[in-house]
């Protein structure tokens, strides 16, 4: 069973069996869309299938919807290597908590 958890106006998968990876988890849920595709283009799709254990911060499409961004994306996606670095500061070794 995996299902989201609000906490704090942030929404939070959380997985209850090892029957989903954390990846799968990300997928049922729309507003993570658009990180779930940056970790697919990047390659790193194997790590959020792996088993862990590790914790995902992971940015609705909201965050990725600020102007801000709108010359990040496209350069990071020119950039696997920069994509890579980039994503891989959402992921921490280990369970953490809030």
């Amino acid at each position: 069973e995996a299902y989201a958890e609000e906490m704090g106006g942030i929404l939070c998968p959380v997985v209850t069996t090892e029957t989903l990876t954390i990846l799968e988890v990300c997928q049922m849920e729309p507003i993570f869309s658009t990180f779930v595709s940056l970790f697919v283009a990047s390659g790193l799709a194997e790590l959020l299938s792996s088993t862990g254990p590790f914790t995902l911060f992971v940015p609705t499409n909201d965050v990725f919807a600020n102007p801000l961004y709108d010359d990040v994306i496209p350069f990071l996606n020119s950039d696997v290597d920069a994509l890579r670095d980039v994503l891989l500061y959402h992921v921490v070794n280990g369970t953490i908590l809030s």
